[in-house]
């Protein structure tokens, strides 16, 4: 039996894309839609395996380049077209468009996602939110994995069970690689084909399985049900769920695969002739959803009122391209030999890179403005994440028994505050300790370690036990803690349910308590400072700091304070026994809103989180001035 076309796959393709852009457009809309690239993965693995089993009877060279032929004419022109022209919008509309054009000269070489891992780019970070070519790094997988599949199938592997063999070996060591490195390396395991290879492998073990092999009815509508229902239970699922929801999605695709011919409600559904139309089209919408979105985010116009104009302009744009250029070019390529097409799309990419190397983006960016220079201030303090045998004793370690000394320990919204403390103390004759790193925040709302990150130590019970040793009577412990750890969606990208953020303001309540009384009975002054305005998401930030128009970063006061409210509550135990509160929000913030820039036009912050900038390290010198002449005997004036 020949391995006729199969139209349910158009339906999957465009469930896939229609998922990723679904992702792209909110996140919250479809969480897990990513997931729609690892099944154009599996897709192609089953394509390509496919088309190696079905060669006819010419040489396995001839056969190889014929595939590659076709693969440079059905990939090429709309990757090019695209990317040309998404540079020159690029070079016109986003500032310092140089590096973003790198990725796109990549992407026209299949290496944009080296040249992603090598940025040190998350994928689900706001850098590559920016990018306009990020969405290319799978087709840089994609080609990577036909360089190596190709040719060792047509010349290597050509058999089904040979083919069979080699996929299910590689995709075990590749499966193994993904899982092990999914935690240490996520950039590494994301971006790079080999840990990508299985899912490919698992398209193509299914392809080697024979045609005259079936299976019965009720299992066939059962695979085609599980598919349906894997895929959607794995798109709900949050982004960083882990690997298991990749895993999840490859499996069911793949099974279904195993039975795609097979005719059921579930590829009726998949064979709509609108759905097929997507299908047919997922390409061109793959290529042209990402720039289109980018764009609208730089110029400042996308909001869910402008999704429709989008989609309606990713549309136009995926429809002119595949109907009035991929589709041309490829019936043009049909009737030329293999080495024309493969010299000519060579020769194509080649002139693309030397066009893209000349667009001048300086000259060309029609809203000039350039970047200051950012740095987060602990970036310059010694002891934020000191790294050393005992950053307890080379940090906090009394310098002076007979002066009075400030510990400051906390997180990095902490360090925030060591350059303005310090200019305060010096001032006034005291000494200045601090350690400023994630451990005691961790630990304080129960969470135990750090998660991979630098840490000191894993318990507030040591960090607090050695400032008892060290520090005396009438001395000062500030404490300070950014409010998005007690966020539903924290820095380090998880979401948890309400519950679970309840308890852990409590265990912060607790902590804080059990500090204030020993510190207390110790005869020490402990000083809680609660954290600092709320700020833009870091893709406003970024977008903001690159134009020099901070107007999108402008939060509301009662919008940032409703928003620490969870931070603010945990320390009210702590305030009852005994500690010291101190709130410098409205430092930043007017009547209605909390500015970005200060008195003098210095951008306060480095990021979103929001960390002081290095090069306006000292806001708060004049609050804390006021403040500490409060405190009764600290100062020695």
């Amino acid at each position: 039996m020949s391995r006729d076309y199969i139209k349910s796959l158009d339906g999957v393709r465009a469930l896939a894309v229609t998922s990723v852009i679904l992702f792209h457009f909110d996140q919250n809309l479809l969480p897990g839609g990513y997931l729609g690239v690892d099944i154009f993965f599996v897709l192609s693995g089953y394509l390509m395996a496919q088309i190696v089993l079905s060669r006819s009877d010419v040489s396995a060279l001839d056969s190889l380049l014929a595939t590659l032929a076709r693969r440079f004419s059905r990939l090429l022109p709309g990757l090019i077209l695209c990317v040309f022209t998404t540079a020159v919008a690029t070079a016109a509309l986003i500032p310092s468009a140089k590096d973003a054009l790198k990725t796109g000269k990549n992407a026209l070489f299949g290496a944009s996602n080296i040249r992603l891992l090598a940025k040190a780019r998350d994928y689900f970070g706001s850098d590559s939110a920016l990018d306009p070519f990020t969405h290319t790094w799978s087709l840089s997988v994609e080609w990577q994995f036909y360089l190596v599949f190709l040719p060792c199938s047509f010349l290597v592997f050509s058999s089904r069970l040979s083919m069979g063999l080699a996929a299910l070996f590689a995709g075990s060591i590749s499966l193994i690689a993904f899982v092990l490195f999914a935690g240490s390396a996520p950039d590494a395991t994301f971006y790079l084909p080999f840990t990508r290879f299985w899912e490919f492998a698992a398209g193509a073990l299914v392809a080697c399985v024979p045609l005259y092999i079936k299976l019965p009815r009720p299992i066939v509508e059962t695979a085609h049900f599980f598919f349906l229902f894997s895929i959607a239970v794995a798109l709900a699922i949050p982004v960083h769920s882990g690997y298991l929801n990749v895993i999840a999605v490859v499996g069911s695709s793949a099974l279904f695969l195993l039975v795609a011919r097979e005719r059921t409600l579930t590829t009726t559904m998949l064979t709509i002739p609108i759905v097929r139309w997507i299908g047919d089209l997922s390409y061109s919408l793959y290529l042209w959803h990402w720039p289109v979105i980018v764009l609208a985010v730089w110029l400042d116009i996308f909001s869910p009122a402008t999704w429709l104009p989008l989609i309606a302009c990713i549309f136009a744009l995926s429809v002119g391209s595949y109907y009035g250029f991929e589709k041309p070019i490829r019936a043009f390529a049909r009737g030329k030999s293999p080495t024309f097409v493969l010299t000519t799309g060579s020769g194509t990419i080649l002139a693309a890179v030397v066009l893209l190397t000349v667009v001048p983006s300086k000259q060309f960016y029609v809203r000039h403005h350039k970047p200051t220079t950012l740095g987060p201030v602990h970036d310059e303090l010694d002891c934020h994440l000191p790294v050393g045998p005992s950053p307890l004793e080379a940090c906090l370690t009394r310098t002076n028994l007979k002066q009075k000394h400030v510990f400051v320990v906390g997180d990095s919204h902490a360090g925030n505050l060591v350059p303005s403390i310090d200019q305060t103390v010096q001032k006034h004759g005291l000494a200045l300790r601090y350690l400023t790193d994630r451990a005691l925040s961790f630990d304080m709302l129960g969470w135990g370690n750090c998660g991979g990150t630098v840490c000191v130590d894993d318990e507030s019970r040591g960090r607090l036990e050695f400032l008892l040793r060290e520090a005396q009577p009438g001395d000062i412990v500030i404490f300070s803690l950014a409010r998005d750890k007690l966020l539903q969606v924290p820095f380090n990208g998880s979401s948890r349910s309400a519950s679970v953020r309840y308890n852990e303001q409590a265990y912060l309540s607790r902590s804080l308590e059990n500090w204030t009384r020993q510190l207390k009975d110790a005869g020490i002054h402990f000083l809680i400072v609660d954290d600092i305005p709320k700020l833009c998401s870091e893709k406003d930030f970024a977008i903001s700091h690159a134009t020099g128009a901070f107007d999108r970063c402008t939060v509301s006061l009662t919008e940032s304070i409703e928003d620490r409210q969870a931070l603010t509550a945990a320390f009210e135990g702590a305030i009852k026994a005994g500690a010291l509160y101190l709130d410098p929000h409205n430092e930043f913030c007017d009547s209605e809103y909390c500015a970005v820039l200060g008195a003098n036009g210095q951008i306060l912050y480095s990021d979103s989180s929001p960390h002081f900038n290095k090069y306006a390290p000292t806001p708060l010198i004049d609050f804390f001035e006021h403040e500490f002449l409060n405190i009764p005997g600290l100062t020695n004036q």
